[in-house]
């Protein structure tokens, strides 16, 4: 499922900017102050994704789109509905993988399960399954149970719910446990 392109805004001129070059235009816009949305296809009215962002640096080189920000705060939606919040120094968004790839001290919080987060090096939010990808340096904290998992990768869904991990590490239980 193609999701075309997400509408960027740019709050100092308050206008939408598209690619007024086509499809097969070579396209490149930098800017800063962004608010990014990316509507779900299969739900009229509701995001797959929106996105905050100090500056921006946007590539199209044809049919491909990519989107890199920086100083990055995003909502990430699973099944319409907001499901996590992402923060990070640097995401990139890519039409066609349909991903945001987030690298530098990445956070995300779960806001279906209180208190549960996930931090990593690098985070990738996969849109059409609503999988995230951690790896590097990974520290999962459940908000409930208080147990903490420290890993190299973490493979979930966005409520950081469901977690696997074929890499190893270690897992920390709260006393009583």
């Amino acid at each position: 499922m193609a999701f075309g392109s997400p509408s960027v805004k740019d709050h100092k001129s308050s206008g939408f900017i598209k690619n007024d070059a086509g499809s097969s235009g070579n396209l490149k816009i930098t800017n800063s102050d962004t608010y990014a949305v990316q509507p779900d296809p299969a739900r009229h009215g509701k995001y797959l994704w929106k996105i905050w962002a100090s500056g921006f640096t946007l590539l199209n080189p044809g049919t491909q789109i990519t989107v890199t920000v920086q100083k990055v705060s995003a909502v990430l939606y699973q099944s319409g509905y907001a499901a996590a919040q992402l923060h990070a120094p640097v995401a990139t968004y890519d039409n066609l993988k349909e991903t945001i790839a987030a690298s530098g001290s990445v956070t995300v919080r779960s806001l279906k399960e209180p208190g549960t987060t996930l931090r990593a090096d690098n985070v990738v939010f996969y849109a059409a399954t609503h999988k995230i990808v951690a790896t590097g340096h990974v520290v999962y904290h459940n908000g409930k149970t208080q147990m903490e998992i420290h890993t190299n990768e973490l493979v979930g869904d966005t409520v950081l719910k469901t977690l696997t991990s074929n890499t190893g590490g270690s897992a920390a239980l709260p006393k009583g446990f």
